[in-house]
């Protein structure tokens, strides 16, 4: 009776019990939101990383932990005096991505995998029974959400990398990118390069066929034979892709 009296008091000053369970769609929508939030902060820290550059100051005068990362990667020492803005931001954003505490809530790991978070995202909410209807009408009408869940795994991708970049209002920054230039880049699959799809090797393109391990990326075994890092093949790929729009 107690019991009921409480659920009572709680419906008519419209709180829910604390042990009511959330929706499936209520669930898939805080994980989409948790996605948007995550990403714009990791944009906004690859965007603070730029402008601390643009006013002359060392990587790990903004942060010490994730700038060090930046200045101890070996490509740090020619990058900072010969890219700026769309390019330096990618960079920044590549390697602040690859910070262990970013790791848990978006897993781009250090070699800057795209398709590995939307994969862990798509993980999450094939285990919510959601009204796809319902959580559509959250987001904007040029999504397709209505679309997420039908079983086709391509669209599943591709719609929440649209709320991960085009769709998201909630967190955006004022970054040197538009949410279009983000979506594109980030659909070739890793952020070391938006310019090839994943599993294309830029060493058959280039015409190098140098023998490599079978542990080496395409993009690992292209960069060493230009005599460079594998994030040559970031840079210049990412460099011409940019220039030509």
């Amino acid at each position: 009776m107690k019991k009921l009296l409480i659920e009572r008091f709680q419906e008519l000053a419209g709180i829910k019990p604390l042990y009511e369970e959330q929706s499936g769609t209520d669930s898939v929508y805080s994980i989409l939101m948790g996605l948007q939030t995550d990403f714009g902060d990791l944009l906004s820290i690859a965007n603070s990383l730029l402008k601390n550059h643009e006013e002359g100051k060392n990587p790990s005068e903004y942060d010490r932990m994730i700038g060090g990362d930046v200045e101890r990667h070996p490509a740090w020492p020619t990058i900072k005096g010969t890219l700026q803005g769309k390019e330096l931001f990618m960079f920044f954003l590549f390697v602040a991505a690859g910070f262990q505490n970013i790791q848990a809530e978006l897993p781009f790991g250090e070699d800057g995998d795209v398709e590995r978070v939307i994969n862990y995202y798509m993980e999450m909410i094939s285990e919510e029974d959601f009204d796809a209807n319902e959580l559509a009408s959250n987001f904007t009408r040029e999504i397709n959400v209505r679309q997420l869940g039908s079983g086709d795994i391509k669209q599943d991708y591709d719609i929440i990398l649209q709320l991960m970049t085009i769709g998201n209002g909630l967190n955006w920054p004022n970054i040197p990118l538009s949410r279009k230039e983000v979506y594109d880049l980030l659909k070739g699959g890793t952020l070391k390069s938006g310019s090839f799809n994943p599993g294309t090797s830029m060493a058959t393109k280039q015409g190098i066929n140098k023998q490599y391990s079978k542990d080496d990326s395409p993009a690992d075994v292209y960069a060493r034979n230009l005599g460079g890092l594998p994030l040559s093949e970031q840079i210049f790929s990412l460099i011409k892709k940019l220039k030509n729009k």
